[in-house]
C-alpha cells in the first residue's frame, strides 16, 4: 500500500541481529547417495552461500562504530557533525546511506547534530555531513 509502513517481521529482525553479532551461519546439505557431480555442485553452493554470508555480515555492520542503536527506545544517536574531520564525515556519510538504503533506520528516532544545531531527520543530517566534507547538496 502506498504509504503505509511495513510492520517489522521477526525473522528479518533476528537474521539482522544475527548478522550484526556474527551468530549467523551457513548450513551443508548432505544427499544420501548423492553423485559426486551432485555433491560438488552442492558444496560449491555452501562455499558460495559463506561467501554471502561473510558480506552481509560485514554489510550490517556498516555505521555499527559510529551509531549508538538503543533497541528500547528505538533511537538512533549519531555523531555530532562539527566534532568530525572531513575523513570521517566522508565515512558517516557513506554508511548512513548504506544504512538508509537496507532500511535499517526505518521507524527509528534519529538523534542528530552540528554543533548547537539538532534534528531527527536523516535527510538533514545528510546535508550537514555532505557541507562537512565540502559537496554542495544543491549544485
Amino acid at each position: 500500500m502506498i504509504g503505509s509502513t511495513l510492520r517489522s517481521l521477526p525473522y528479518v529482525d533476528n537474521l539482522r541481529k544475527a548478522l550484526e553479532s556474527g551468530t549467523a551461519t551457513a548450513g551443508r546439505i548432505q544427499v544420501a547417495n548423492a553423485t559426486p557431480e551432485i555433491q560438488a555442485r552442492l558444496d560449491e553452493n555452501f562455499r558460495d552461500t559463506q561467501r554471502t554470508l561473510e558480506q552481509l555480515a560485514a554489510s550490517s555492520k556498516a555505521g555499527s562504530s559510529w551509531t549508538t542503536l538503543d533497541e528500547k527506545s528505538n533511537a538512533v544517536d549519531l555523531p555530532n557533525v562539527e566534532t568530525l574531520s572531513n575523513s570521517d564525515a566522508s565515512q558517516v556519510l557513506n554508511s548512513l546511506q548504506h544504512l538508509i538504503d537496507i532500511g535499517r533506520l526505518e521507524g527509528k528516532t534519529i538523534n542528530a547534530k552540528n554543533g548547537d544545531q539538532a534534528t531527527d531527520s536523516a535527510a538533514v543530517y545528510q546535508q550537514w555531513l555532505l557541507a562537512r566534507v565540502g559537496v554542495d547538496a544543491y549544485a
